[in-house]
């Protein structure tokens, strides 16, 4: 049956209208929904636009004085960087081994074969025992044609480890993509020189021992003396902890005392490389500085995958206030530590949706600052390893002329001795035992990190002097 422009539309009450007033009421009706959209989705922008505009950043007169110091101090570096003859990173024979991945790093280069010339004998490397101290004593032909080759190369490694500078060049400002120098490379060189140490020390060599074990502490203050962040500052403090250790070996395992020419000269060198109270600040600072940079290259990858974070990065206004949040929850850290104030960080790991949500704190955060009050804890701790060893070279010395350990700490500090920031004297145990001298020094208990004592059957006590809650160092007999 065919149909009619004229046709009359029932409707639900049984009339019939014309299907003009039949249109024009459901166009009525869809208007209504729409605008009833339109306000919910108005509203809802209104309501999220409020929301991403909170909180406000608390502190940021203070974080742009921040971050334009840090820049500032970064584009000194940078000037520093270019130069060739006092930089050690541009060192034409170190840099392939310990250059940055995929830019100046190329494996199997000279100085990458010649320092992996001893590290079979290692300890530390893979902390056991290697039988070196039997080697030596048996004058095994292999080990001493490898020290014999790695000898003839060491016044490369010592030039190099006492440069001016450690500066790797960029081109950029500091943020989560900069490519960072070969820490493993930088690790393996320390445990190579403390390879070599022992071996000088095993063959009474205890003068040429503590110029290489010096080489590991003057390069880790190297690195650690211009601020590229928490990781080189984790880099610095590895490897001058290393050469604490070498050195605390060396000092107490040899069986005679070094000349005094060069105690003097080590002594000199702990002092020079004293870590300052503004080295981890700074470092934290740098990196506060670094994390800014990198918002506006931040991905949901950046956040662990997190669904939340995925979707928020995306959605306007949403980086900006992640950015606020973040200064809000990490500057008060920056300030404590700057105030030398020990920071507690564990808040972080227990941020959940709901804190983000309502503003309290930044997701990123937790991200960037895990452990930071176990970091500083043990930044403190190589402070007082330093003042501890030079206190230690301080008896030695005043040993020297007469011939016997000073009495008493009382008497060496009346001899014009003065300890290096962080050592406290009511610490440390001082005996004598016939015509040997023992030192000691017993950690707080909250200053002492896990585990407190040496497990037991330890094959590397002659490296844990300085290492569980009690160090302790020993002085050689001065009879002729």
């Amino acid at each position: 049956m065919g149909l009619s422009v004229h046709r009359q539309l029932s409707r639900s009450d049984g009339k019939r209208v014309e299907p003009s007033k039949q249109f024009w009421e459901v166009g009525l009706h869809m208007n209504k929904s729409l605008g009833c959209l339109a306000g919910l989705l108005l509203g809802s922008g209104l309501v999220y636009a409020g929301w991403a505009m909170t909180p406000n950043s608390r502190y940021e007169p203070k974080v742009q004085e921040l971050l334009k110091a840090c820049s500032d101090r970064e584009r000194a570096q940078q000037k520093l960087a270019t130069d060739v003859a006092n930089n050690a990173y541009l060192d034409a024979a170190f840099l392939p081994y310990w250059g940055r991945k995929d830019l100046e790093r190329k494996p199997d280069g000279q100085a990458e074969k010649k320092m992996k010339l001893v590290e079979k004998y290692s300890d530390l490397r893979d902390r056991k025992e290697t039988g070196l101290e039997m080697a030596v004593k048996a004058k095994d032909p292999t080990m001493e044609g490898a020290f014999s080759e790695f000898a003839a190369f060491y016044p490369k490694v010592h030039k190099v480890c006492n440069q001016t500078y450690f500066l790797a060049p960029q081109t950029e400002p500091l943020n989560y993509q900069t490519k960072m120098p070969a820490f493993l490379s930088l690790r393996a060189i320390c445990l190579d020189l403390a390879t070599y140490s022992e071996y000088l020390t095993l063959t009474d060599k205890p003068d040429q021992a503590l110029e290489v074990a010096g080489d590991s502490l003057h390069l880790g203050w190297l690195i650690g003396s211009q601020p590229r962040g928490l990781m080189g500052q984790f880099m610095s403090m590895a490897l001058q902890s290393t050469g604490q250790g070498t050195l605390a070996m060396v000092l107490s395992n040899s069986p005679r005392l070094a000349s005094q020419a060069s105690l003097e000269k080590l002594s000199q060198l702990l002092e020079a490389t004293n870590p300052p109270d503004t080295a981890f600040p700074q470092a934290l600072e740098t990196e506060f500085y670094g994390a800014c940079n990198s918002f506006s290259m931040l991905s949901g990858a950046d956040t662990g995958g997190d669904a939340l974070m995925v979707s928020g990065l995306t959605l306007p206004g949403l980086r900006a206030r992640e950015l606020r949040l973040f200064k809000n929850d990490v500057f008060p850290l920056v300030e404590q530590v700057r105030q030398g104030q020990p920071v507690d960080t564990s808040w972080m790991q227990a941020t959940g949706s709901g804190s983000w949500l309502l503003g309290r704190h930044s997701w990123v955060a937790k991200e960037f600052f895990p452990g930071l009050g176990e970091s500083q804890r043990r930044f403190a701790l190589m402070q007082k390893r330093q003042a501890f060893l030079h206190l230690y070279v301080a008896l030695a010395l005043a040993a020297h002329k007469p011939g016997h350990w000073p009495s008493s700490l009382q008497e060496l500090q009346a001899g014009g001795y003065k300890p290096l920031s962080k050592l406290n004297l009511s610490q440390i145990d001082y005996q004598l035992k016939a015509d040997q001298m023992e030192l000691k020094l017993t950690l707080k208990d909250d200053e002492a990190v896990e585990p407190r004592t040496a497990p037991g059957g330890s094959e590397m006590s002659e490296w844990e002097h300085l290492t569980y809650a009690t160090w302790t160092l020993h002085g050689p007999s001065l009879k002729p």
